[in-house]
């Protein structure tokens, strides 16, 4: 996140100071951003022109350089990995978007941009080291964003020690008790700012002086620019969104009962968020489903129900905490208790069935419905050979099976005429992964 003029600027600039190199780093960003889900090469040249820009703004001046200007350049230069990693190597979908384009004959060199998520947080902890009395707090949002992306990548978390967990949970503690600090600080500063803008907006209605109701548009919208880029009272719960998704991440990897972990859970429990601008936002909401979400992984359960009792009661009031946690529950069953499996994949397939009724979903949320009832089907087609079940119902999960899947080819192949009206390559890509995902189920 950073201040952006929002006037976009005609011609080049001269560059001879270092915020020269800065804003100018600043303007191929915002390109790179304009891009980014319409043409994957544009964006990432902008991208990378932005960070040689900022590169080049470091290297000029190093030794004279203003030290807050250097700490922006710098920061930006490190978060345009972790934009770049979250969008195209490991976006909301898990999905590698860079694999289905052809950089190896482009004259780019992304390698400056396009890094490992561990050499990512080791960037961000250097600029967090080096300008910890002029850091911002977006630069703390950022950095405790890449830890919860490292706990969420299968592959990364499958080396990690219990020693590197620790020292990880550590310091995302430290960083959230910071932020928390500062965003409650910054909060009290927004609403005043606001106030002090309705106020004066108030004032000047009262006020029949056309001339001076034309002054007071123009005033009040750079009034408005200057907190736009600031603490919103939404940020407050959407930073608590991230310290509980991290405790999940850490969950589904069947840990539980670390320390650490356990005290970054005390910590945020004890923050509770009483505003009534943002009591029914989107943060909100989906604050109180990843407690839910916790809750029923386990740790933090009603001690005096059963899971059975649990998921009927969580299923009248969010079907989707309902799934993920059945998900998770499904993960950690063993051998030992197969029909209980069985029980909970046929409950997760009634879910998954009823949710693709719905005509209005949008086709990258049915496709990944589809995709996960595939995946279930065929875990109920393992079990069902376990539980010596008879070969006609066997026989009729196979055949879902392969239905199932020559559905989703079909759909990733043929979209609706309304989707390929608001398609972006994005997009297009998303369902070329889903298509090869549930190939390779099925080739399993």
């Amino acid at each position: 996140m950073f201040n952006i003029n929002s006037k976009k600027n005609k011609k080049r600039r001269e560059l001879t100071t270092q915020q020269d190199y800065y804003l100018e780093g600043i303007d191929y960003e915002q390109q790179g951003e304009r891009w980014i889900h319409s043409d994957i090469r544009k964006s990432l040249t902008n991208y990378l022109s932005a960070f040689m820009t900022y590169e080049k703004g470091i290297s000029l001046f190093k030794g004279n350089g203003d030290r807050k200007c250097e700490y922006d350049i710098k920061f930006n230069m490190t978060r345009i990995s972790l934009v770049i990693y979250s969008e195209y190597i490991c976006n909301d979908y898990g999905m590698n978007l860079l694999k289905y384009i052809d950089l190896e004959n482009s004259t780019l060199d992304l390698n400056k941009i396009v890094i490992p998520l561990p050499d990512i947080i080791k960037n961000f902890e250097n600029v967090y080291t080096e300008y910890h009395d002029v850091k911002t707090w977006d630069f703390d949002y950022n950095l405790i964003t890449s830890y919860l992306s490292y706990i969420e990548n299968e592959e990364m978390y499958e080396n990690i020690s219990m020693e590197e967990l620790d020292s990880i949970t550590e310091k995302m503690l430290m960083i959230l008790n910071e932020l928390i600090v500062t965003i409650q600080q910054e909060t009290i500063q927004y609403n005043e700012a606001i106030a002090s803008i309705e106020q004066k907006s108030n004032e000047e209605e009262m006020n029949d002086n056309s001339f001076k109701k034309e002054e007071k548009i123009e005033d009040e919208s750079d009034e408005y620019m200057e907190v736009s880029d600031t603490v919103t009272n939404d940020t407050l719960p959407e930073v608590l969104c991230i310290g509980y998704k991290y405790i999940i991440g850490v969950f589904e990897r069947g840990i539980f009962n670390n320390e650490k972990v356990n005290q970054l859970y005390s910590a945020l429990n004890t923050i509770e968020v009483h505003d009534a601008k943002v009591a029914e936002s989107e943060s909100m909401i989906e604050l109180s489903k990843l407690k839910e979400q916790i809750n029923g992984m386990g740790l933090y359960s009603h001690a005096f129900e059963t899971q059975e009792e649990y998921l009927n009661r969580l299923s009248k009031v969010d079907i989707t905490t309902t799934t993920l946690v059945i998900e998770f529950f499904i993960s950690t069953i063993g051998d030992d208790d197969v029909s209980n499996k069985w029980k909970l994949c046929t409950q997760l397939n009634k879910i998954y069935n009823e949710q693709l009724k719905n005509n209005g979903l949008q086709i990258m949320y049915k496709l990944l419905l589809m995709l996960n009832l595939l995946e279930n089907e065929i875990e109920r087609c393992k079990l069902s050979a376990f539980l010596k079940m008879n070969e006609k119902t066997t026989h009729i999960l196979e055949k879902n099976c392969l239905t199932m899947k020559n559905n989703i080819i079909k759909l990733c192949d043929m979209p609706s005429s309304v989707d390929k009206l608001n398609e972006n390559i994005i997009k297009k890509l998303q369902r070329q992964y889903i298509k090869d995902q549930a190939t390779e189920l099925l080739s399993m």
